[in-house]
């Protein structure tokens, strides 16, 4: 029965770090000349990524598809010509 339980427990405190991340994520963008650099800061370490204009297709604000009382949130896209788009 303690297992059973604790597994609840489990689901719980994951979901906990889940959403403190989501609201301590902070992101960094800078323009050095030709190239976007994005730096993203959260609770699990730090992410960066950096490209040079010829390599984007576009960067633009977009419905990010989340809601906050009835009003879509924005969130800024980056689309490269190759590889992973980047939300």
């Amino acid at each position: 029965m303690c297992l059973f339980i604790a597994g609840f427990w489990a689901v719980g405190a994951g979901l906990l770090l889940l959403a403190l991340n989501m609201g301590l994520r902070r992101a960094e963008l800078t323009d050095a000349g030709d190239t976007l650099q994005i730096e993203v800061r959260g609770l699990f370490g730090i992410h960066r990524m950096q490209w040079h204009l010829g390599e984007l297709a576009a960067v633009r604000v977009d419905a990010s598809g989340m809601e906050v009382n009835d009003e879509p949130v924005p969130e800024l896209r980056i689309e490269p010509l190759a590889g992973k788009k980047v939300a």
